[in-house]
């Protein structure tokens, strides 16, 4: 068990089992431990020293007592978990004896030991008689010299503790790793694991019906158990209230602090613009609340403030809009005052899409749609409810946008402690990064759908080693190359001169990315048929002539990217004729086929001019002076789209090449 801040030289070890005792390893620290341990005998010493069990009632327990067997030897029923005996919470009810405390205690550490070991005299206990040595009855006597404390000032009048729940909650339940009460009495409190434990009882319980006690075990441990001291991991008594604090609260969760909190530190750790380049990445601008006003116009970094759409023959005003949804990058949506999404007549359009600067309809025609989004779209969101009380808005959130807290989890402890505490249940990329429950890969008009980056990972071979994180900077933007990319491909496939370091000699500058992450997927617009604004993530491509729509099963109406074994691949359409495409007439499929056969490992294909024909340079349907003119500006240059022959090298034989395809003309 780890036992927290102390230094290795002064590490101590609290092992319970069998009888309690603690053992230190090259320990400079012997007076903590004896007063834990005699903390502990306070307790209940027999389990403590692992001596046997007294029999009887002890001598000195008074006849008005409720008391009977060896519950009259335990030092607390007299003296109280308070100290204060009579003058203490025992001052009535079922444990009243009349006895003093040990709080104030005026007497010497020789009267102390004595009192307690022997049974001579008025008052003598005899313990030592009953099976506890003299370093038991020492450890008892440091307890009560230096650990017996005033509990008033850290329980009330109202027998309340007197802390903070917020820091309470980090030593129930982490305590950086060192002192965990939720692996044993579960997060609420309600669980027991106490092995070989006697009586156990709820910490809920103890908390409201006795407070002194749990103050006191929190301190010291409990006897014959594995609960160790909060002492000996330096833990201070006012960190033992405030865990008080937090079981009488009721288990209370952490709370979200917002973004700004987290500036406070992050503004410039770990590197000197974080909380700067966590801003300008995409995250935040999910959802932007205007409430009717007109946003600056830098309220997004990289786009101008929207324009509004017409809606019903009325064009808006910023008056009208309550919320705007994107406007970074791909597109804006407006929400009215009623918390709807704006979707207008069959005819309207309503979603601006930022690349094309054009209106398209958004649910044309829908009426009432409402605001559902915010699962992922928020930070803090929980399904109940409405957000402002407004009946479109599904759900209720402490932030708009997907801010720190979203994906790290509400940030109160980690505040409260920078060092020992980090936030906990927060979201994963997968679970906001994908659409579809069952992990499949919904396809429509043409393209995979948007934000479904985890269902195609899901299916790709990195799924088994890689992680989102292995590629991404989740805190900076790979929209704007801001530093969100962290990993190329050739981090891992440096290849070697078997498949030419996977580089082709018609394509040395083209990315991998280009053809095994193309964009498969439309979010608000498409390049072209085989290109949308979103890149997959699935990374293999098939070679076989097969087109997107010939790769789809339908199920339930829907349809969906195929996989087999678990994996799905790229098809040549996306991979290449996105590209490679004039006018809208791609390669053929039979072309892309044979181009990317082996095309890793002694690739000989030449990728076909997209011209009418070889000789048609200038792509205007015609083989006449002007593709010599063409021809000879491009061989003067060096480039390779007139390496008629394939070899890699602009040479003679190229301009043979273009003069017998020249001689040819077009079909």
């Amino acid at each position: 068990m780890k036992l927290g801040r102390m230094a290795i030289s002064t590490l101590v070890l609290l092992v319970i089992g069998g009888g309690a005792s603690i053992t230190a390893a090259e320990s400079s620290d012997q007076e903590v431990i004896g007063r834990v341990l005699g903390g502990q005998l306070y307790d209940k010493w027999w389990a403590a020293a692992n001596v046997p069990e007294p029999t009887g009632d002890h001598p000195l327990y008074p006849a008005v007592g409720q008391k009977t067997g060896s519950t009259t030897w335990r030092c607390k029923e007299c003296h109280g978990w308070d100290y204060k005996g009579v003058d203490g919470a025992y001052g009535s009810g079922s444990h009243f004896t009349g006895i003093g405390g040990v709080f104030g205690s005026t007497m010497t550490t020789e009267e102390m030991f004595d009192l307690i070991k022997t049974d001579s005299g008025t008052f003598g206990h005899g313990y030592g008689n009953s099976g506890l040595s003299d370093e038991d009855i020492n450890n008892i006597v440091t307890f009560l010299r230096q650990s017996v404390i005033d509990t008033d000032q850290y329980i009330d009048a109202n027998n309340e503790f007197v802390g903070d729940s917020a820091v309470g909650r980090w030593g129930y339940q982490a305590a950086g790793g060192y002192y965990n009460c939720a692996s044993c009495h579960g997060d609420d409190g309600t669980e027991i694991n106490f092995g070989d434990a006697i009586n156990p009882q709820y910490v809920t319980d103890v908390a409201s019906g006795n407070p002194w006690e749990l103050l006191h075990k929190i301190r010291f441990g409990q006897p014959s158990t594995q609960m160790t001291s909060w002492l000996l991991v330096n833990g201070q008594d006012q960190g033992a209230a405030d865990i008080g604090r937090y079981l009488q609260d009721g288990f209370p969760i952490a709370e979200y602090v917002g973004d700004q909190a987290c500036k406070q530190c992050h503004e410039h750790w770990p590197t000197p613009d974080f909380f700067e380049a966590y801003v300008d990445s995409a995250h935040p601008y999910k959802l932007l609340h205007v409430a009717g006003e007109q946003p600056p116009a830098d309220a997004w970094p990289h786009s101008p403030t929207p324009p509004l759409p017409v809606v019903y023959g009325e064009q808006l005003e910023w008056t009208d809009i309550e919320y705007v949804i994107g406007n970074y990058n791909w597109k804006a949506r407006f929400v009215d005052p009623d918390g709807y999404i704006y979707t207008g007549d069959v005819d309207d359009r309503t979603q601006w899409n930022l690349a094309t600067e054009e209106w398209v309809p958004y649910h044309a025609g829908e009426i009432g749609k409402p605001y559902n989004c915010g699962r992922c779209h928020t930070t803090g969101y929980q399904p109940e409810g409405h957000q402002f009380d407004l009946p479109g808005l599904i759900g209720t959130w402490e932030e708009d946008g997907v801010r720190c807290e979203a994906c790290h989890g509400p940030g109160s402890d980690h505040v409260a402690n920078p060092t020992d505490m980090l936030p906990v249940k927060g979201k994963s990329c997968a679970e906001c990064h994908y659409r579809d429950s069952e992990f499949r890969i919904p396809w429509k008009g043409g393209f995979t759908r948007h934000h479904q980056q985890a269902e195609d990972f899901a299916h790709s071979p990195h799924d088994v080693m890689l992680t989102c994180n292995t590629c991404h900077d989740p805190h900076r933007s790979t929209i704007q190359g801001n530093g969100g990319l962290i990993a190329s491909c050739t981090d891992c496939h440096e290849g070697d001169a078997s498949n030419s370091f996977y580089l082709v000699d018609e394509m040395e500058d083209v990315a991998c990315i280009e053809c095994h992450m193309p964009h498969m997927g439309k979010n608000a617009v498409a390049v072209n048929m085989y290109k949308g604004d979103i890149r997959a993530h699935i990374f293999n491509i098939t070679d076989a002539p097969i087109f997107a729509a010939d790769n789809v099963y339908e199920d339930n109406g829907g349809l969906y990217w195929n996989q087999e074994n678990d994996e799905s691949f790229v098809t040549l359409d996306y991979a290449c004729m996105g590209c490679h495409i004039e006018n809208n007439e791609p390669l053929t499929m039979e072309e892309a086929s044979n181009y990317a056969v082996r095309i890793h490992t002694n690739h000989n294909a030449t990728l076909p001019i997209l011209a009418g024909c070889a000789a048609d340079l200038n792509s205007d349907g015609n083989v006449d002076f002007f593709d010599i003119s063409e021809f000879l500006v491009l061989f003067a240059a060096g480039d390779l789209a007139v390496d008629s022959n394939g070899d890699g090298v602009l040479d003679f034989f190229d301009i043979s090449e273009f003069l017998v395809d020249f001689a040819g003309g077009c079909p």
